[in-house]
């Protein structure tokens, strides 16, 4: 497969993932927590509603950023592949070698936030750290399925930038 091919595989793949993934679970996350604002306004829905609404919006956030750099982020790099592909790979690589340890991180980030909203929902036992437990667990579990897609998707990429440097 030929590198330029494997560079619109990596950035299609995360613009799929902004627009149709982060964007819409943002939106729904906020449309939850409106809902659940809008109703009775127990201590349980105040305590699901409030990190719902936040976590919609850093994935809306997120994902608009993401969406909306990607075309203009493979122009550049297909012009600076164009010009010489080794400068490509000395300047993408050790961005992407970053991105790939912050998943590592990511992940155990995630873990904790869903081991505190565990211990929320079934240690506390009060209604409103039920519904905080619960919101953590949920924006851990969609951080986590959105860092692991794209973790996989690195791969090949990062293969590819390191076969532009030993051919």
């Amino acid at each position: 497969m030929r590198f330029t091919d494997i560079l619109h595989a990596y950035f299609r793949g995360e613009s799929v993932e902004a627009w149709f993934f982060i964007v819409p679970a943002g939106l729904l996350l906020v449309a939850v927590g409106c809902a659940l604002l809008w109703q009775n306004r127990s201590p349980f829905d105040v305590g699901l509603a409030l990190p719902s609404l936040l976590f919609g919006l850093i994935l809306i956030a997120t994902g608009v950023t993401v969406g909306a750099r990607t075309p203009s982020q493979v122009q550049q790099l297909l012009q600076t592949y164009e010009r010489s592909p080794a400068q490509l790979a000395q300047t993408e690589l050790p961005r992407m070698e970053k991105v790939v340890q912050n998943f590592r991180s990511t992940f155990y980030a995630f873990g904790a936030l869903t081991a505190v909203g565990l211990v929320l929902i079934y240690g506390l036992r009060r209604e409103w750290t039920t519904g905080l437990g619960i919101a953590l667990v949920l924006g851990a579990g969609i951080g986590l399925t959105v860092d692991g897609v794209a973790e996989r998707r690195t791969h090949s990429y990062v293969a590819a930038l390191k076969s532009l440097i030993r051919p």
